[in-house]
């Protein structure tokens, strides 16, 4: 058996790619999906053959029409299968802050995304769903420490 038919016959996990950009006043982009309540940073699934920076990148320039590049990586986490979700692992990177120049370039030209805001961190944890608020109630933090934060169950 090659290596690659092994590899092949192992369990597969998505893996979710998202970016936290920040305006000059310090408040956090959020999106809000049409796919379910609640909002979430900008993101989503990598595809095959992408990496997550490449995917994180990706999904800006489709969901808000622009692309920064993540300076660092902020978070990982693993989430267990539920009923209404799979098992995935998701990786957040800190884009960084944005211009105002940027911010006016901001275009919604996806049917996944209706709407965007910037909010401070704390409105931020209210508006996520409860899973990505236990979330990234953890991998804010590291916005400022500059750690990387692991989150084995979220």
């Amino acid at each position: 058996m090659s290596l690659k038919t092994y590899q092949e016959s192992l369990a597969k996990k998505l893996v979710g790619a998202g970016s936290v950009i920040r305006d000059d006043a310090g408040r956090i982009l959020l999106v809000k999906p049409t796919y379910h309540d609640g909002w979430i940073t900008v993101g989503g699934i990598v595809e095959a053959n992408e990496s997550p920076l490449e995917a994180a990148m990706r999904e800006m320039k489709e969901e808000i029409g622009i692309t920064v590049t993540p300076k660092r990586l902020l978070g990982v986490g693993y989430l267990q299968e539920s009923e209404d979700r799979a098992e995935m692992l998701a990786l957040t990177f800190d884009a960084g802050v944005i211009s105002g120049e940027l911010i006016a370039q901001i275009a919604l030209d996806s049917p996944e995304v209706d709407a965007y805001r910037f909010v401070f961190r704390d409105e931020a944890l209210t508006l996520f769903a409860p899973v990505y608020s236990r979330y990234f109630e953890r991998v804010l933090p590291a916005l400022d420490s500059g750690e990387t934060t692991y989150l084995d169950s979220f």
